[in-house]
C-alpha cells in the first residue's frame, strides 16, 4: 500500500496553517484547515475524500462549534460529519488546549443531541470545552439522512467494519487538524456511549496489533455498554444471538434502516402542547405519553435498560423525570436523528457478545494497552458492561458506576442516558471524566 512520507505530510502541515491564515472570509480558515488534514488523512487511508461543507457557530463568546461534512464513498449518503468544540482566543485562533476527547454517539443519537443540546445547550461538550478540552466528536453516515428522504441509502454494508474505518478516518483528521491549529500531533483518546461504545472497543481492538505509527487512540472511555459477556450470563447471551440474527434477518431481506421520525414527532407535541390529549394514547397527554416511552424497559428481563428514570403515580402514569428535567428529556428525543444505526451494525454489535457467532472484533482485546475510564449506569447495562475490561491488556482500568437504588430496583435507577442529562451528570461524571482525560493525556 504506498502512503505519503512522514516528511511530505509534514511540509504540506507547514504550507496549511499560513493559507488559512490568510483568507479574507469569516469561516474560510477553518475550511481549509479540514480541506488539507483532510486530504492528509484520506491520502494515508488511501482512499478518496471530499470536504462538502464546514459550518461554525458561536456557543459562547470563545467557545466554537465547527461541524464537517465529509464524504467518504461514492454514494450521495456516504458522509460522515466532524464535530469540533474548542476555545479560541481571537476569531480563528485557538487557545492551547489541555487535553482532547474523540466522541462515539450511540443508536440513537448524534453529537449535538448527546453532548450540546442538555442543560439549555450546555452539554458535556461545553463543559469540556469550556474546560480547554478539545472537544471532537464524529456523526456516523445514517445521521446524515435527511427526515425527508424520498429514497433512503443502500446501506446493505454499513456494518460495524465500515464504523471502524469511518472512526479511524475521523480520528486521522482531528489530529492533523490538530497539528495545524498548533495543538501538536499527538494521539487522542477516544469516547463512545452505547453502541458507539462498541465502536471504540472495535477501534481499539483493530489498532492494538497495528504498527505504533498508524495508532490514533491514548486512552478510551467507553460508556454504558456491553462489548462481551461470561458465560455465565445465559439470559443476556440469548438476548445477544437474538438481537444479532434478527437484524441480519432484516438486513438480508433488504430492510437496511429503521426510522426515528415517530419519535421525534412525539418529542415535539410534548414540547408544544404538553398537555394535549396524546394520538398515540388518548389516556395520556403528550407529555406523559413522551415520559411514558422514554422510560421503557427494551431488554427485560436480561437488564433493567431504560434511557430515562421517571416518577410516576399508583397507576403508572409519569408526572416527571426523576433525575433528568422532563424539558430535557423531550430536547433530546427531538434532536434525534431521523434514521438511526443501520441493521448491518447492530447485527455486527450484538454478535460480539454472542459466543457462538464468530467476529473478528475481539481478536485483540488482550493486546489493548491502552488506559480506560468505564462508565456505567444502574439502569442501563449495568455490572454487565464491565466484563469486557477484565478481557483488556491494559493496567490501567477505572470504573465509575452510577448507582441510587438498590439492584432490586434497578428498572427505577439512573437510567441509559442520563449521563448527559441528569441535573448531577456534571458532579457524578463530568467532572471525574475532565480529571482523568487531563491526567491521561500522551506527552
Amino acid at each position: 500500500m504506498k502512503r505519503l512520507s512522514a516528511a511530505v505530510l509534514a511540509l504540506a502541515a507547514l504550507i496549511a496553517t499560513p493559507l488559512a491564515k490568510a483568507s479574507a472570509q469569516p469561516n474560510e480558515p477553518a475550511r481549509l484547515v479540514f480541506q488539507v488534514a483532510t486530504m492528509l488523512a484520506c491520502a494515508e487511508k488511501v482512499i478518496q475524500c471530499q470536504v462538502l461543507d464546514v459550518s461554525r457557530e458561536e456557543l459562547s463568546s470563545d467557545l466554537i462549534y465547527y461541524r464537517a461534512l465529509i464524504k467518504v464513498g461514492s454514494g450521495d449518503s456516504d458522509v460522515i460529519a466532524l464535530n469540533h468544540v474548542v476555545l479560541e482566543r481571537r476569531r480563528g485562533v485557538q487557545a492551547r488546549t489541555v487535553g482532547s476527547l474523540f466522541f462515539i454517539h450511540g443508536s440513537a443519537g448524534q453529537f449535538r443531541m448527546l453532548l450540546v443540546v442538555p442543560h439549555g445547550g450546555n452539554g458535556l461538550a461545553v463543559f469540556l470545552g469550556k474546560h480547554n478540552i478539545d472537544m471532537w466528536g464524529i456523526d456516523l453516515r445514517n445521521v446524515q439522512i435527511p427526515a425527508d428522504a424520498v429514497q433512503l441509502p443502500n446501506a446493505h454494508d454499513w456494518n460495524l467494519g465500515l464504523q471502524i474505518n469511518d472512526v479511524r478516518l475521523g480520528t486521522r483528521i482531528a489530529r492533523w487538524v490538530r497539528a495545524l491549529t498548533g495543538q501538536g500531533i499527538d494521539r487522542i483518546i477516544l469516547g463512545g456511549h452505547s453502541a458507539g461504545a462498541t465502536v471504540g472497543f472495535a477501534v481499539v481492538n483493530a489498532e492494538a496489533t497495528v504498527p505504533k505509527l498508524q495508532r490514533d487512540i491514548a486512552g478510551f472511555i467507553p460508556m454504558d455498554m456491553v462489548y462481551k459477556l461470561p458465560s455465565w450470563a445465559t439470559d443476556q447471551i440469548q438476548t445477544s444471538c437474538a438481537r444479532a440474527t434478527a437484524s441480519k434477518s432484516a438486513n438480508d431481506a433488504g430492510t437496511y434502516l429503521s426510522s426515528n421520525l415517530a419519535t421525534i414527532a412525539m418529542a415535539k407535541l410534548a414540547q408544544s402542547d404538553p398537555n394535549g390529549v396524546s394520538p398515540s394514547n388518548p389516556s395520556l397527554t403528550n407529555q406523559q405519553y413522551m415520559l411514558k416511552t422514554a422510560s421503557a424497559l427494551q431488554f427485560w428481563p436480561a437488564y433493567p435498560f431504560h434511557r430515562w428514570a421517571v416518577v410516576s403515580d399508583e397507576s403508572g402514569v409519569p408526572s416527571e423525570g426523576t433525575y433528568t428535567t422532563t424539558k430535557d428529556i423531550a430536547d433530546m428525543l427531538a434532536s434525534s436523528p431521523p434514521y438511526p444505526i443501520p441493521n448491518a451494525f447492530i447485527a455486527d454489535m450484538f454478535a460480539v457478545s454472542c459466543p457462538t457467532m464468530d467476529t473478528p472484533y475481539d481478536d485483540n482485546l488482550g493486546e489493548v494497552k491502552v488506559p480506560v475510564l468505564y462508565v456505567g449506569q444502574a439502569g442501563g447495562f449495568g455490572a454487565f458492561g464491565e466484563y469486557a475490561l477484565d478481557l483488556l491488556g491494559s493496567g490501567d482500568v477505572t470504573k465509575l458506576m452510577i448507582q441510587f437504588r438498590p439492584e432490586t430496583d434497578a428498572t427505577h435507577d439512573w437510567g441509559h442516558m442520563e449521563a448527559y442529562s441528569a441535573e448531577q451528570a456534571q458532579q457524578l461524571i463530568w467532572e471525574p471524566m475532565l480529571k482523568w482525560i487531563v491526567d491521561h493525556q500522551p506527552h
